[in-house]
């Protein structure tokens, strides 16, 4: 199978092969015609400079005869050092056919700057009459360096006339095939992406056709591509997948009907379990049981015992009016009052409790029995098993878009290992008295605020365990959190 992608690499490889050479070629002849040009252009520099700095010696001369200063002195030895450079690049240029008129030059120069220096010389000595026949001398000089120069190059530019006009000649000649190879690569390049694409338009026009069919409820229509690209598998697998749909389709409608009669039992089912489990405890009975032994061990002096008694009643009472509802924070607040006074009931001074609410909390609404199974996973799994007891803490406060909840006791802990797979989905082991415990806690709140991060553990064996739980108070609210709303500590 010639791939789609093999064709475009193909492709691309050729026209960069072509580009490279293409390239290459021009880099050699522009490196061939500046190297030339630089050559011609530094000649004529040098002659120019000669010229240039000998007049400004001669100026430097003659500014130290009329005003001897050190800065005067200066600029000649600068100025004097600077020709002495430009003549020893004047000697590199020698060859063939400039030895003599370049070894005469350079004769001149020495014999300008050696009158030069003698016109200072005399100056310094006070001899004024031989300090100006030296400048006259150098003056002359200076017009002989001039016309040396000139006449130098006139003789470079008839030596270099004839390679000027060959490099006009071959910057034409390599413009024209430069303008003509580009236009065959632009014609080759139109050829191959109409080819390639064509083949590709054709078989995506068909896949395109069968997914308006598949759009518009058609499943009946196959789809066939004749290429031997990619795009004839794609063909295929949006073939099998027109199957599937139209296969899923039919056992969707089948199982809609399944599913809605399997609601329709288990509705009922719930319905009669429920009604046997009220028929079984008979909650008015076993009310006003409870009520009349509490008033009873009232009237008889054991107040501790009435008022436990009457704990248990309105514990029984707002697990079977509650569940399965959502209540307002106080109203589980008060239920988890209840459950203590009953665990210290029975453990006494082992158990203690504390509390640290913030009362403008106490209206938010959360699903019932949320903080229970907490409590009572701190005292069975945390600080029952110490034998000096310990502390269960339950703290409520107002945060950013929501309310933070937290069971904190200072028991065994649990290791990381548990942690995580309590986080998990892993269900925690039962308590004694029946807790649905962490994971289904868990559970619940992610069916009731569709969210999966509403419960943090932190937990350090021998230290104790803190549970935190994040309540949004909207709906709009709950979108908006993430981890960094908990206030981790």
């Amino acid at each position: 199978m010639k791939s789609i992608k093999g064709k475009i690499l193909l492709l691309a490889c050729c026209l960069l092969l072509v580009f490279g050479l293409f390239w290459l070629m021009f880099q050699y002849f522009h490196q061939l015609f500046l190297q030339q040009y630089n050559q011609v252009l530094e000649r004529y520099l040098i002659f120019q400079q000669v010229s240039v700095q000998s007049e400004q010696l001669l100026i430097r001369t003659n500014d130290f005869i009329h005003e001897e200063s050190e800065k005067s002195k200066e600029n000649y030895v600068s100025t004097r050092s600077l020709l002495r450079q430009a003549q020893s690049k004047v000697k590199r240029l020698q060859n063939d056919e400039n030895t003599a008129g370049v070894s005469d030059y350079t004769h001149l120069i020495d014999s300008f700057i050696e009158s030069t220096d003698l016109s200072i010389q005399a100056h310094q000595q006070e001899r004024s009459d031989d300090a100006t026949r030296f400048y006259r001398k150098a003056e002359q000089g200076r017009s002989f360096i001039t016309e040396t120069t000139l006449s130098l190059l006139e003789h470079e530019l008839t030596i270099h006339e004839r390679l000027y006009a060959q490099m006009i000649q071959s910057s034409k000649e390599l413009q024209i095939v430069g303008w003509e190879g580009f236009l065959i690569i632009m014609v080759i390049l139109l050829g191959c992406a109409y080819w390639i694409s064509r083949g590709i338009t054709r078989s995506i026009a068909k896949l395109t056709k069968g997914a308006r069919f598949i759009s518009s409820g058609v499943y009946d229509k196959p789809i066939e591509v004749k290429s031997k690209d990619e795009t004839a598998f794609l063909a295929q697998t949006f073939d099998q997948m027109r199957i599937s749909v139209k296969q899923s389709f039919e056992e969707l409608e089948a199982k809609g009907k399944l599913e809605q009669e399997v609601k329709e039992y288990q509705y009922l089912l719930k319905e009669m379990e429920w009604r046997n489990l009220q028929n079984q405890m008979k909650p008015h009975f076993l009310f006003n049981t409870l009520n009349t032994l509490a008033k009873k061990a009232y009237l008889e002096g054991s107040y501790e015992t009435s008022d436990l008694i009457t704990t248990v009643a309105e514990l029984m009472r707002y697990q079977l009016a509650k569940a399965d509802v959502e209540v307002t924070l106080a109203e589980e607040i008060e239920m988890i009052r209840h459950y203590m006074t009953i665990l210290q009931a029975r453990f006494t001074d082992r158990l203690k409790g504390e509390e640290k609410i913030d009362p403008a909390c106490l209206h938010v609404p959360v699903p019932s029995f949320l903080l229970q199974p907490l409590v009572e996973n701190a005292f069975i799994h945390g600080i029952e098993s110490k034998e000096e007891g310990g502390t269960i803490s339950i703290g409520v406060r107002a945060i950013e878009y929501g309310v933070q909840l937290e069971v904190t006791d200072d028991g065994v802990g649990m290791s990381p290992d548990r942690v995580r797979q309590i986080l998990q989905g892993m269900p925690a082991t039962q308590g004694k008295t029946g807790s649905v415990g962490l994971s289904n806690v868990i559970r619940r709140l992610s069916l009731y605020y569709r969210r999966e991060d509403l419960l943090q553990i932190q937990s350090e064996a021998g230290k104790g365990t803190s549970i935190t739980i994040f309540i949004p108070t909207t709906l709009g609210e709950r979108r908006k959190l993430d981890d960094s709303d908990f206030d981790r500590r």
